[in-house]
């Protein structure tokens, strides 16, 4: 469903001025995400725009306007510095939502669509996975040889279950 101007405006007032999430959002405005994610990254991309334009003149006012308002562009940059989420989330004062958004567009935007796939599917959890990573990089396996180190497990799970 189209959004006509004044949906996009109360969208961007609740997005931006108001730190609603694309999911308070669309509840609130009664439309779906993919109607929502449009809107908030166009005016993301116009803020940047302008805030680059503000910059060159070097004008406090566009410091205080991209503090305020472009909160995921200073989260990005943290988290490409290796920061975690609780780490962006304390010092840029942000609600924990607000930042595991930014983090999920971060990986996106970084080319890691498996990861985010992986990361949305298990709830923002990859500690598994990530465990499971570790110990084959510590053992020195290959991807293909935790596949058949698990296989094994798994057929060794069944032959006992099947002499038990």
């Amino acid at each position: 469903m189209p959004v006509n101007e004044e949906e996009k405006r109360r969208i961007i007032d609740l997005h931006f001025d108001q730190g609603k999430t694309i999911r308070e959002v669309s509840k609130i405005m009664g439309k779906s995400s993919h109607d929502i994610t449009p809107v908030t990254k166009e005016h993301r991309i116009q803020l940047a725009q302008n805030y680059v334009t503000d910059n060159r003149e070097q004008n406090d006012d566009a410091h205080s306007m991209y503090d305020r308002v472009i909160p995921n562009v200073k989260a990005y940059k943290l988290f490409d510095e290796g920061k975690n989420p609780l780490e962006v989330a304390a010092e840029l004062n942000l609600p924990g939502p607000q930042v595991q958004q930014f983090y999920v567009e971060y990986l996106d935007l970084r080319k890691m669509h498996k990861v985010v796939t992986i990361y949305q599917e298990n709830k923002g959890s990859l500690e598994y996975f990530l465990k499971l990573f570790r110990l084959g990089k510590q053992e020195g396996l290959t991807p293909e040889q935790i596949i058949n180190l698990t296989k094994m497990a798994d057929n060794i799970h069944r032959l006992n279950a099947a002499i038990s």
